[in-house]
């Protein structure tokens, strides 16, 4: 599918724990449904946008990890197994929109109550995650990330267009902010993707992918 976003949509984007009672518009919701039924076909998924749902993140939930605050509309990651690479691939696609609409975000993978959720499971799916979504209480704060060489292994011979990819994977949220992802590229010209085990590490791969490629199309590889 085709998919764009402005690098500074992109550096804009933070975390975002507490919301404001501004509800998600029929103008937001239909466009983020558009582009998750997309994702869906696409990736293979069952990702469900939910709406006006408190129970996901009751009071319980939040006064016992006391981190988010009025948390009532979510993106529920929803997919057979193995698919957790995809979920963060087209997911992130999701939240960089949200952005882009005016909604703030952030991943969520344990501070929810998984059977309060309000969505369609499959016996053969599972719910992997959530993100929640709506207008921020603020809009988030920078949060320190790895450097150019540790994620990609960038020199003073790498070509622009790598070099602009690295820098939009620095960007890329990931689970305790580990960026755990490494790219490399070879002397034939190929990239390699890998990854040490971690909290959501194959999740997290796939955002930085997705990372990786918008800001591969921005410069032009001849």
């Amino acid at each position: 599918m085709e998919f764009k976003v402005d690098f500074e949509v992109m550096k804009a984007r933070h975390s975002v724990r507490a919301y404001k009672d501004d509800p998600v518009t029929e103008e937001q919701a239909g466009n983020l449904r558009g582009l998750l039924d997309e994702a869906n076909r696409e990736g293979g998924l069952h990702m469900q946008l939910i709406l006006d749902d408190d129970k996901a993140f009751g009071k319980s939930i939040t006064a016992h990890y006391g981190s988010f605050r009025n948390v009532k509309n979510y993106i529920a990651l929803v997919a057979k197994k193995d698919k957790s690479e995809a979920l963060g691939y087209y997911g992130e696609m999701a939240v960089l929109r949200a952005q882009e609409l005016g909604l703030h975000t952030c991943w969520v993978a344990l501070t929810y109550s998984k059977r309060n959720t309000r969505c369609d499971v499959a016996p053969d799916e599972k719910i992997y995650g959530v993100i929640s979504l709506g207008v921020g209480v603020d809009p988030g704060h920078d949060h320190k990330t790895r450097s150019v060489e540790e994620i990609g292994g960038v020199t003073d011979d790498s070509p622009e267009w790598y070099r602009t990819a690295i820098e939009w994977v620095r960007l890329a949220p990931s689970a305790l902010n580990q960026q755990l992802t490494r790219f490399r590229l070879q002397p034939d010209g190929i990239v390699t993707v890998k990854s040490r085990r971690g909290f959501c590490w194959k999740m997290d791969m796939g955002i930085a992918r997705l990372h990786f490629d918008l800001g591969a199309k921005i410069k032009d590889k001849g």
